[in-house]
């Protein structure tokens, strides 16, 4: 057993323990915890945050948001692919709007929001229009390959809806499920964390990093970033799991 565990995560062990050497030897040499603070004290101040009060609460409502705009970019964008599928017509629309949209900087739209949008909807928004072309370019180019590589099949041996979309949609896109929603999952934790960052929200992990900047608190920048990486790769392995028990 131990065996095993080693083989599987020994390069991720490798990788972490050489970086955590590189960052302490740098630490030391810069010798100025507000320019680069040194490993230990990265660990106490997440620690710190931990017991806070209203960690839960930060952690909470950022993944919540996150998961949230996941889910309506998944669901529209899915959608959307079906009815480009069946109505053609719908693709240059949706082709010109999808360009248009990510032709215009992220920071731009957070700034044109602001004065349209509360503070809370614009991290909504902005996640959406940066994960919705994702999941459809990705679902409408699977979609199309479906059905251009099975359709002659389909037209020989006739099959009903439900043994179409259970035997051949679903075990074909199933892949594509999961790698769609593992990159939006981590594109909307970025994407939400810059909204919250400059649109200023109550509350939320951008808001406490706004926050220890405004502090000159570069530990607790770093901290507040590892725990973000805990909270994509955490979020990432359930939604797969999910996927993999439900397809």
């Amino acid at each position: 057993m131990y065996n095993i565990f080693v083989k599987k995560y020994l390069n991720t062990i490798l990788f972490i323990f050489i970086g955590l050497l590189l960052w302490q030897v740098s630490a030391q040499m810069i010798h100025n915890p507000f320019i680069l603070p040194t490993p230990i004290k990265v660990l106490f101040k997440m620690v710190d945050q931990l017991f806070s009060y209203n960690f839960f609460s930060t952690v909470g409502l950022t993944i919540y948001r996150t998961l949230c705009s996941v889910l309506i970019s998944f669901v529209l964008g899915l959608g959307t692919s079906l009815l480009v599928l069946k109505q053609p017509k719908f693709e240059i629309l949706i082709k010109k709007a999808i360009l248009c949209i990510q032709s215009i900087p992220n920071v731009t739209l957070i700034i044109l929001f602001m004065f349209w949008f509360s503070k809370e909807f614009i991290v909504y928004i902005v996640s959406f229009l940066l994960l919705f072309p994702v999941v459809y370019q990705n679902i409408i180019h699977t979609l199309k390959e479906i059905d251009s590589q099975w359709k002659s099949v389909f037209r020989v041996y006739e099959q009903s809806k439900s043994v179409l979309i259970n035997k051949i949609y679903i075990p074909l896109l199933k892949p594509v499920f999961v790698g769609t929603l593992s990159s939006c999952i981590s594109m909307g934790f970025k994407v939400g964390v810059m909204a919250e960052i400059l649109s200023q929200v109550h509350n939320g992990i951008g808001r406490s990093m706004q926050l220890a900047r405004l502090d000159v608190d570069l530990a607790a920048v770093i901290a507040w970033t590892l725990w973000l990486f805990i909270c994509v790769t955490i979020c990432e392995r359930i939604v797969q799991k999910i996927i993999q028990w439900i397809c």
